[in-house]
């Protein structure tokens, strides 16, 4: 598998192509312009998602091949260690 001419676009996601296909991975509206309106499919699974969740989606050119849901979850007691040193007047 060959990836060549790989370009960051900042804020939006990357594109390349891979065995001379374009691709695009990053957000749902940057992947839409490559591969068109997002498939029944992966419209589906992005509804169903949280707002604490960031969507990444990949496609190449007029097709969509996934969407991701990525989250970046508290680790168990978080929430009061940050409590405990705003208490100590620290900021985390």
């Amino acid at each position: 598998m060959a990836v060549t001419n790989l370009v960051q676009f900042t804020g939006e996601g990357i594109a390349a192509e891979v065995d001379g296909t374009p691709v695009r991975i990053g957000s749902p509206a940057f992947v839409a312009a490559l591969a068109g309106p997002m498939s029944d499919s992966c419209q589906a699974f992005a509804r169903s998602r949280g707002h604490e969740e960031t969507l990444v989606a990949l496609g190449a050119s007029g097709r969509w091949m996934a969407v991701f849901a990525l989250a970046d979850l508290l680790r168990p007691g978080a929430r009061v260690l940050v409590a405990d040193l705003r208490a100590k007047g620290l900021s985390p």
